[in-house]
């Protein structure tokens, strides 16, 4: 975590959490959502890259039983949105 106040190493466990309490704490010292999601956005993006394209990726990620219920409400869009992509026929993030 860079900050005014200098840098510290955080857990991506407190970053990511979806429990309430910790994401205000971790908005507090500058994890605030648009961070998080940007962040995700971006994992996400070069994810793609990595294994090929759209369908490559959504292919492993379905076939890895990721309960998508369990992740980042930000997450569950950019993967949303890249389902239509392939629907289309797009390839790239």
């Amino acid at each position: 975590m860079v900050s005014p106040d200098g840098c510290r190493d955080l857990g991506a466990e407190y970053a990511w959490s979806l429990d309430e309490r910790e994401r205000q704490l971790a908005g507090k010292i500058g994890i605030k959502d648009h961070v998080v999601s940007a962040l995700l956005v971006d994992a996400v993006d070069r994810e793609v890259k990595a294994f090929g394209g759209v369908t490559s990726f959504l292919s492993r990620l379905e076939a890895s039983g990721v309960d998508e219920s369990m992740l980042q409400p930000q997450l569950r869009e950019k993967l949303n949105a890249l389902r239509k992509k392939a629907k289309r026929g797009e390839e790239n993030p």
